[in-house]
């Protein structure tokens, strides 16, 4: 996908997971020209997300990182554990698990030469809204975060709402959306990927 004549390179990369020990398959775009380069991490939203962040046939964090290498910013994107060629176990990861990927992530980024770490940051989506916040908590070193569409209420309330918005989209009677949401608060059984916070749908404005 690389487009030499504005990048020098595109580069297929393997991260180490922190914590379990699992490899984490990636792309790192870097712009044409001398480096150092600030350099961008992007944290993918709910859902078992590849590289791209591909849903109905968009790619969101292809685009993203074309945008952005032309532009001088160097960017990390990976298929999500147990997605593309990443290992591990998508269907029984947390949260805190994907965080701890975001830092493995992070940690591949440091180790490279055309990394400027004076200007790191992390970008997250949805879910990785959530997560871009938890590494800067334990990370003074990054420079900055960016939250796209990240959720502003917790997980029970994001998904009430996202389900009642769903039904309203699809033309429901409305007494019928009315009634969705107690019923569903009593209902939703415990996200497997954080019990304390399930997670909101990729690709929503949570």
């Amino acid at each position: 996908m690389a487009d030499e004549t504005l990048r020098r390179a595109a580069e297929q990369g393997d991260l180490e997971g922190v914590e379990a020990g699992i490899r984490l398959a990636g792309t790192l775009t870097i712009p044409q020209g001398k480096g150092p380069y600030p350099t961008l991490l992007l944290i993918s939203g709910s859902g078992p997300q590849d590289r791209d962040e591909t849903i109905f046939g968009h790619q969101p964090f292809l685009v993203l990182a074309d945008h952005l290498a032309r532009r001088g910013v160097a960017v990390l994107r990976t298929d999500d554990r147990g997605v593309g060629k990443s290992g591990g176990d998508f269907a029984t990861a947390t949260t805190a698990d994907f965080a701890t990927d975001a830092e493995a992530a992070l940690a591949f980024l440091r180790a490279r030469p055309e990394v400027d770490v004076q200007a790191l940051g992390v970008l997250g989506h949805s879910e990785g809204g959530l997560i871009a916040p938890m590494l800067a908590a334990r990370d003074s070193s990054l420079t900055f975060i960016v939250l796209l569409a990240g959720p502003a209420l917790d997980g029970i309330e994001t998904l009430v709402l996202q389900k009642r918005r769903f039904m309203q989209a699809g033309g429901p009677p409305t007494t019928r959306s009315s009634r969705w949401r107690p019923a569903a608060g009593r209902s939703m059984p415990p996200s497997p990927r954080q019990p304390t916070a399930p997670r909101p749908s990729a690709g929503s404005a949570s």
